[in-house]
């Protein structure tokens, strides 16, 4: 029972939308004053010519042939303007409720979206936040372990610090990949596995030439670092 009510006033108010949107024909348009006024006009010369033709039938006298005019002129106005109104209320109308419901629903979900958006804003910026901590830290760490590598001095010592490195670069790959980056990862661990001899060279300060027990740790760390910076810049981490 409550189901029927509330459908007949769905369309209750359905047919009062209609009603509303309907565009409402003009009073006096040109083109309905002309086309009523000539359909009138050859009615009344019809009359005329079919007197002309038969003398026997009664003549359309002036003020008879006017009135007729005027009558058939308003006649056939009145069924334009009426059939006119018919067609928007049939035809247009429902169109325009139609259009008129759609761009609310877009707006409807525009609406949403953006509140759905705003509504993930701040873990989204956290969790960005977070991120560039997390490798801004990783960088300047491994700034650090290059530092301890060219001014150790004693041989025995390099090992603690390759371990060092050696966790830097797990770690490292463990960020990228939890950062959706796996690709990036895999590259930045195959980057600094074997240096050839010119990476090495590049790599190694004029100061530590004569230090060739620490040039494989550094020029590692200089290409892991190098690639983990250009991993940084180009994700806006």
């Amino acid at each position: 029972m409550e189901r029927s009510i509330e459908e007949k006033q769905r369309r209750r108010d359905y047919r009062e939308r209609l009603r509303q949107s309907t565009p409402r024909p003009k009073l006096f348009p040109f083109s309905r004053l002309v086309v009523s006024a000539a359909l009138s006009g050859t009615q009344s010369g019809i009359s005329t010519l079919r007197h002309r033709l038969n003398p026997s039938l009664p003549a359309v006298h002036m003020g008879t042939g006017m009135a007729l005019f005027i009558m058939g002129g308003i006649v056939v106005y009145m069924i334009f303007y009426i059939l006119e109104w018919s067609w928007n209320y049939v035809v247009v109308s429902p169109r325009m409720v139609h259009y008129e419901d759609q761009a609310k629903l877009k707006q409807q979900a525009h609406e949403i979206a953006a509140l759905t958006e705003k509504l993930k804003t701040p873990d989204s910026v956290k969790k960005q936040k977070e991120t560039s901590i997390t490798f801004a830290n990783l960088v300047k760490e491994g700034k650090d372990i290059e530092e301890q590598i060219i001014t150790n001095q004693k041989p025995h010592e390099l090992t603690a610090i390759t371990q060092q490195l050696n966790d830097w670069i797990e770690r490292t790959e463990a960020a990228l990949i939890e950062s959706n980056l796996h690709a990036d990862a895999s590259i930045f661990v195959r980057s600094g596995e074997r240096p050839s001899t010119e990476q090495t060279r590049d790599a190694v300060p004029d100061y530590v030439r004569n230090q060739p027990w620490k040039h494989n740790a550094l020029a590692r760390l200089s290409l892991y670092l190098k690639k983990l910076q250009e991993i940084v810049e180009r994700r806006n981490l």
